[in-house]
């Protein structure tokens, strides 16, 4: 009975363990209260999709913090589900924009705002 219950416990740590996560390669922040990426914020994760709805309004900010440089890009767009119209495309992790009093409505982390 005992090799038994320490057959069961060791399949079932072997089970919990699983495949561990694929890095991210993607994360973007949105502040909602700050032009300057100061205090809290919003993450944005690549795994989450092309497109996120979550309203920023037109006081906040917003960085990528980590990025594919050259192919991912953060992209704020004026209505939900990317649609509208793109205001603010941050290309590099380094930079911080304002979003200059204009409100986003959902953000992209892709190139779709260039055709």
């Amino acid at each position: 009975m005992m090799k038994f219950a320490f057959t069961l416990a060791a399949a079932t740590v072997a089970l919990a363990q699983g495949t561990p996560d694929e890095p991210v390669t993607f994360l973007g922040q949105l502040y909602s209260d700050s032009t300057d990426c100061s205090g809290t914020y919003y993450a944005y994760v690549g795994s989450m999709g092309g497109c996120i709805n979550r309203e920023v309004p037109g006081g906040g900010s917003a960085k990528m913090f980590i990025a594919n440089e050259g192919s991912d890009f953060l992209t704020a767009w004026t209505e939900p589900d990317c649609k509208g119209t793109p205001f603010l495309v941050i290309g590099n992790t380094v930079e911080c924009d304002a979003l200059e009093g204009t409100a986003a409505k959902s953000w992209s982390n892709d190139q779709r705002v260039f055709g």
